[in-house]
């Protein structure tokens, strides 16, 4: 079946559309300075008394009557009760919805820090010269970031034997499917670079749930991704160290709202292919449901236990994977997992969004493109490290 129009088109006018609606009917606010002081927020009670406070030191600035300041001063100590209040019943609920809204808590714990944390100069070279311009501490960022990515040689690689003959199910897409997971967005998340906010999708999931999945049918028939999801935000995290150190930042991205939901259900594929057929060590811990690293922690707690109390003795290795989601090469990686679930359709596109992502590196401090990924894929890592597991004996 031949598609009259491709995914990057049918998502082109899809965002237009929304876009067009957002402007015509989501009303917008002029959002104030960053700096300054942000007001709490006062019962209606409370805002009268204040009123009524302004006006008592109008009076007594008109008078100068002691009996004018002394009803001042009450309803000024009254007006700092009020705001006492509502500021312990704000910073209540802020903790009440710190599991659910965790970036209203670092918002307003960052609001009360005295120190604003800002990328600081950064050494552009050996000889420890520094980046002082947002542009220039964006491109050290970035030569550093895409340094530690592994380059593959080009040529054949090395077939991998099969670990099952069964084929994966063809992964149908259904606007059912795609409307789940528009409700199941956490609305407190940031948009990607389409700047479609998750809010959005989410009320508006009986309406673009179809859409969408037939713009996600597209690119599975076709392999064609949509141009903007190949895009990212990325921002710099300070980890530790010399903060003049490029290597002490790791990059975090932000894709589009509509590209991880895609990812998703790929995801959900997959990994029922490899439940059914048991294709997961049993020494597989984490991005499993039901097998978290707190699980494996106790199991091996209890193990540990078990050889102590039989007056035996415990060696230990400890293995870290340096930067291990930006150095898995992505070409091994695709062909080992076509060894393990044989659909060459999807892998067809996975190659194709993996090895030409772009990312994007701006913020306040500085911008600049990349032509690598930043993209941080769990199932594939999993399914990567799996056969590592057998040298847990």
């Amino acid at each position: 079946m031949r598609l009259k129009y491709n995914s990057n088109d049918m998502y082109l006018f899809l965002l237009d559309t929304l876009n067009n609606c957002i402007e015509k009917y989501i009303p917008s606010i002029i959002v104030s300075d960053t700096n300054k002081k942000r007001n709490i927020c006062l019962p209606k009670r409370a805002l009268k008394v204040l009123k009524k406070k302004h006006r008592a030191w109008q009076r007594f600035l008109e008078t100068r009557n002691g009996q004018k300041y002394l009803e001042y001063a009450r309803l000024r100590n009254q007006v700092r009760s009020e705001t006492r209040k509502a500021k312990r019943q704000l910073e209540k609920e802020i903790a009440l919805t710190a599991k659910d809204n965790p970036q209203r808590f670092w918002r307003y714990a960052t609001s009360k820090s005295k120190v604003k944390e800002r990328i600081s100069e950064l050494y552009k070279n050996s000889q420890k010269d520094l980046a002082q311009t947002d542009l220039e501490k964006a491109e050290v960022l970035a030569d550093f970031f895409t340094s530690v990515f592994t380059c593959e040689p080009v040529g054949p690689i090395n077939e991998v034997p099969p670990r099952s003959n069964a084929m994966i199910k063809e992964i149908e897409i259904t606007p059912e499917i795609v409307y789940k997971k528009l409700k199941a967005l956490n609305v407190n998340k940031s948009y990607g670079p389409d700047e479609l906010h998750p809010r959005v999708l989410k009320e508006l999931a009986e309406v673009v749930c179809e859409p969408l999945a037939k713009i996600y049918t597209a690119t599975l028939k076709t392999g064609i991704f949509p141009l903007i999801w190949r895009d990212a935000n990325v921002t710099a995290i300070f980890k530790k160290g010399d903060k003049k150190e490029p290597g002490n930042y790791r990059p975090v991205s932000l894709t589009c709202i509509t590209c991880k939901i895609m990812e998703s259900i790929i995801r959900d594929g997959i990994i029922d292919h490899m439940k059914r057929q048991k294709l997961f060590s049993k020494r597989q811990f984490g991005f499993i449901n039901g097998r978290s690293t707190t699980l494996q922690l106790l199991h091996v707690l209890d193990k540990w236990t078990e050889i102590i109390d039989r007056g035996g003795s415990i060696k230990v290795a400890y293995m870290d994977f340096r930067k291990a989601f930006d150095k898995v090469p992505h070409r091994r990686l695709l062909m080992k997992s076509s060894v393990v679930w044989h659909s060459r359709g999807n892998i067809k596109v996975d190659r194709k969004f993996a090895c030409k992502q772009k990312a994007k590196s701006c913020g306040k401090w500085g911008e600049i493109k990349l032509e690598s990924s930043y993209q941080r894929y769990p199932t594939r890592f999993s399914v990567g490290t799996n056969p590592l597991c057998a040298l847990y004996q």
